[in-house]
Order: C-alpha cells, then sequence, then structure tokens
C-alpha cells in the first residue's frame, strides 16, 4: 500500500484510525465518547459565541488547547473536521472566543496588542470576536476546499 503524507499526518494513519501524535482523534470525534461530551458541555456552559472572552472559558480554553489533539498537524485536522458540521462549527466558535494568545498572562505593557478593558456592556463587545471567528471559518472552509479539490 502505497501512503502519502501531505503533512506530518499519514493517509494510511487516518484511514486507519491510528491515534496521531499522541491524539486518539477517532475517539475525541465520537459524539457518544465521554470526553467528547465533558469538552462539549464545558464550552457550552462557559464559553460564548458573541466575541466577549469570559473569565471561566480562559481555563478551558487553556486546557483544551493543550491537548495533543489541539496543536500542531493533529489539531488542524480535528479542527477541518469539527468544522464539517453544525455543532462542530458551534464548539469551535466557542474555542475562539478566548484564543490562546488572549489566555495568556501578561500586562498591557507586555502584551500592546491585547485590550484587557472589559467591554461586555457595550455596543462593540461582539465585533472583535466575531470577525476572529469569521476569518477563521473562512480559513478553514477554503483549506477544506482546497483539499477536496485536490483530491486524487
Amino acid at each position: 500500500t502505497l501512503c502519502v503524507a501531505k503533512s506530518s499526518l499519514s493517509y494510511c494513519e487516518l484511514a486507519q484510525g491510528t491515534p496521531l501524535n499522541g491524539c486518539d482523534w477517532k475517539k475525541l470525534l465520537t459524539p457518544n465518547n465521554p470526553e467528547t461530551i465533558r469538552i462539549a458541555t464545558d464550552l457550552y456552559k462557559n464559553c460564548n459565541l458573541d466575541g466577549f472572552c469570559r473569565p471561566e472559558c480562559k481555563e478551558i480554553v487553556r486546557n483544551i488547547s493543550s491537548s495533543p489533539c489541539f496543536q500542531g498537524d493533529t489539531g488542524k485536522f480535528v479542527k477541518s473536521y469539527l468544522a464539517m458540521s453544525k455543532e462542530g462549527l458551534d464548539l469551535l466558535g466557542r474555542l475562539q472566543s478566548c484564543p490562546v494568545s488572549s489566555v495568556q498572562n501578561c500586562t498591557v505593557q507586555q502584551c500592546p496588542n491585547r485590550c484587557d478593558v472589559d467591554i461586555s456592556g457595550s455596543a462593540y463587545a461582539g465585533a472583535p470576536g466575531v470577525s476572529q471567528v469569521s476569518s477563521y471559518l473562512l480559513v478553514v472552509l477554503l483549506v477544506i476546499s482546497w483539499s477536496l479539490s485536490h483530491k486524487h
């Protein structure tokens, strides 16, 4: 069997459902898996889709983002798989409500591109996050479209 790898992931390993880089992705992407249910429940309960990073969401995003299933090429694969369903897009949107870069503990002087001002009650509360999530989803859709058009 000839196996081709476009990244650090092998198509043969993907086809066989082999865990990748310490991530049992096939188990994670099974809707009735207890770990998947726990992750989804935590995200639905604590993370918004309005672009505002709730404090209770920060730790959840940090834990999920540090998982091997959400890092590197494996993370890209898992996220692109999730992006193929309405429920998966919802989870990705909630995960993006607190991007890992904004979850870092730093001062405004150390992280000048980050805003620590609580604007949750203002008219601008959701705009940056919605734009960021929209950009992310557009990139995911472009990658999926490109992958499908280059399939042999």
